[in-house]
């Protein structure tokens, strides 16, 4: 198989960002056209092998500036993740628009990614560290109830 140009996509933390770099450079390594997205919660690096891009924004920042309450993020949806996210996501969008890639690779917080991936002609692929966004035959994605209390 011979080189593939690829399209990596996350946002969140450190968590979310290390493993996408470390494919990043092992994709490169490898001989592949590789491009990083990610936001400014992980730094650019101008000694990388693959082409950077950048996503608006820094959810570590929100997170931040407005603590952990789940209560106050959700009074604050709408004026400040709300437009976070969808910058992200517009911004992602118009670079696997742009750039056309064989592969998308992209976290699950990204939901716009496999959509516009299709809309290409790219395959997409998700990649969860630890599978708990996506359910599956066997586990309900953690955290989600399987019903509702009646």
């Amino acid at each position: 198989m011979g080189a593939v140009k690829l399209y990596l996509v996350t946002m969140g933390s450190r968590g979310d960002h290390e493993p996408f770099r470390a494919l990043a450079l092992e994709a490169a390594s490898r001989g592949h056209e590789v491009h990083f997205a990610h936001t400014t919660d992980l730094p650019l690096d101008p000694d990388v092998r693959y082409t950077e891009w950048s996503l608006p924004g820094s959810l570590n920042q929100l997170i931040a500036d407005q603590g952990v309450s789940v209560l106050k993020a959700l009074k604050e949806y709408k004026t400040l993740w709300e437009p976070t996210l969808q910058g992200i996501y517009d911004t992602s969008n118009e670079q696997i628009r742009a750039l056309q890639p064989d592969v998308v690779v992209y976290h699950p917080k990204v939901q716009t990614a496999p959509v516009v991936a299709h809309e290409v002609g790219s395959k997409a692929v998700i990649a969860e560290m630890m599978p708990m966004l996506t359910p599956t035959r066997e586990f309900a994605a953690a955290g989600i109830a399987l019903s509702m209390p009646g």
